[in-house]
């Protein structure tokens, strides 16, 4: 492995941590032998089929086509445990992007002194992580190999910067360990939709979805669609996406996407056979309360007009999708983010930690007001809340410690995220 840059930051979490690995070097598993190595893989078939069953065994949707993609890419890098007949045994992965100045890209289009601060603000001035799929196999679990790729992982960051990842029950005490604190959550919601669903004409795929079908030319010099896209997406998340939004686009089902950019950007991707939404984010202006009682009521109409029509569009385009498939249903899944347990603003809290369905409202969920938006829609439309992971943050104290760290991006824009894996 290779040293941390900067050597007052440590990326050990423990005494009697064992020493750090060596690539394509043998080294021992308890009760699993000594011919185990470690490293990377690469953007092939045999390495992405061996992920893609690993990660069948946890029931994750995956995507071939995109992980080829994303291990072609510098800033993604998967670690993985081979035993000694080369079989994966476990992998974690680390993404890693370079945070956009001050409260990142403005959604502004003003002229003078913004437009000067904004053109300072493109340049990069962080770097942060999102460690993900860390999954061993059922037979090499316990043995250390989860706690050897975190620490692959973390080095490949490096200590110094900020690392998040997406908790599950069973990995929270393994984070812990290593420095991670919980930040907020995560909530899956799920749908199961028929085929045959309904499509009105006011869900039928329009002209605007062009730029979705992956157009090869684009108008140089000019502001076009997918521009407009990639910033409103970098304002949101707090970082530039374009080569994951690009991929994202690949798979999404026709007519599932939508651009609107005074109220925001609604992205889908499959995954499998299931249709995910995000990432899926608000633009500054519907998101900027004000004071005039009825400026305030039209923003906020016009953030749950977005939202709903979003959700009613993507829905739609899975059941197509479904139908083209010739298959009888589809499964659509949504992950949006919220505050840990208790922390919403003013809203009624239930036994498990989420808002009562009226009182998760805008004005009620403070920072996470988009993602307790994204709730309500989502219930409305039949989907079911499930299972929710703990969004945790670290670095070394050495470097500032987990409690400086600000979450990437605008919680209070965000109506679902991407993926747990890569943010």
């Amino acid at each position: 492995m290779a040293e941390p840059e900067d050597a007052q930051c440590s990326v050990s979490w423990s005494s009697g941590d064992s020493p750090a690995l060596s690539f394509d070097e043998p080294f021992c598993i308890s009760e699993r032998g000594c011919d185990n190595t470690l490293r990377r893989l690469t953007a092939s078939d045999a390495d992405v089929d061996q992920l893609d069953a690993l990660l069948e065994t946890v029931r994750f949707d995956a995507n071939k086509e995109e992980w080829l993609t994303l291990l072609r890419l510098n800033s993604v890098v998967a670690t993985g445990v081979f035993d000694a007949r080369g079989a994966l045994v476990g992998v974690a992965t680390c993404s890693r992007y370079r945070a956009i100045g001050d409260r990142r890209f403005s959604d502004s289009d003003g002229e003078g002194e913004d437009d000067e601060r904004n053109d300072k603000n493109v340049k990069a001035v962080e770097t942060f992580g999102w460690l993900g799929n860390v999954v061993v196999d059922a037979s090499f679990r316990g043995r250390g190999v989860a706690r050897a790729l975190l620490r692959a992982a973390l080095e490949d960051l490096g200590a110094a910067n900020a690392a998040w990842l997406d908790a599950s029950d069973m990995g929270m005490p393994l984070y812990e360990k290593a420095g991670f604190e919980p930040r907020s959550r995560v909530v899956e919601w799920r749908a199961t939709v028929r085929a045959d669903f309904f499509v009105g004409e006011e869900d039928a795929p329009k002209d605007r979805d062009a730029f979705f079908s992956r157009r090869e030319e684009e108008d140089a010099g000019e502001l076009n669609d997918f521009d407009a896209l990639a910033r409103l997406d970098a304002s949101v998340f707090g970082a530039d996406r374009e080569q994951l939004l690009r991929a994202w686009l690949a798979s999404a089902p026709k007519g599932a996407c939508f651009l609107d950019e005074s109220a925001g950007y609604a992205l889908a991707h499959k995954r499998g056979n299931a249709t995910y939404l995000g990432p899926w984010g608000l633009a500054a202006d519907v998101v900027l309360a004000s004071e005039n009682l009825e400026k305030e009521s039209a923003r906020r109409k016009k953030a749950e007009a977005f939202v709903d029509a979003a959700v009613r569009r993507a829905v739609a385009a899975a059941a197509r999708d479904a139908r083209a498939n010739g298959e009888a249903d589809a499964r659509v899944v949504a992950y949006v983010p919220e505050p840990l347990a208790g922390e919403y603003a003013g809203a009624d809290v239930g036994a498990a930690g989420s808002p009562a369905v009226e009182s998760s409202s805008v004005k009620n969920a403070g920072t996470f007001s988009a993602g307790a938006l994204m709730s309500d829609a989502l219930a409305r439309f039949g989907f079911e809340r499930g299972d929710a992971t703990t969004r945790m943050a670290r670095r070394d104290p050495a470097c500032g410690g987990p409690r400086l760290i600000t979450e990437p991006g605008c919680p209070e824009r965000a109506l679902t995220v991407a993926s747990l894996d890569l943010g």
